[in-house]
């Protein structure tokens, strides 16, 4: 069992639809560099997120050795105002 790596620590303001993508490792893509491998569920929070990943893809199947990247996106519930995201990258293996 692979421990679930910590992807980031953010702090919200405000209520925020969440969602974080972790994207293909560039060794492995194709046919884009963009192409999820695995989402990592948060809903909706006003409070501080930690999203972490196990190295798994959404079907469950563990990823080959490597750098992924991540974005996690913050879309405001609580009235207007811009969609913000934050990106890093991880390993896997």
């Amino acid at each position: 069992m692979t421990r679930p790596r910590r992807l980031a620590a953010v702090a919200l303001s405000g209520a925020a639809a969440l969602s974080c993508a972790v994207l293909t490792a560039p060794a492995h893509a194709a046919p884009s560099v963009d192409t999820p491998v695995a989402t990592v569920q948060l809903g909706s929070t006003a409070a501080a997120v930690r999203p972490a990943w196990d190295a798994r893809t959404d079907s469950g199947a563990f990823v080959p050795s490597g750098t992924y990247a991540w974005k996690l996106t913050a879309e405001p519930r609580d009235g207007p105002g811009p969609a913000h995201a934050l990106t890093g990258t991880t390993t896997a293996g």
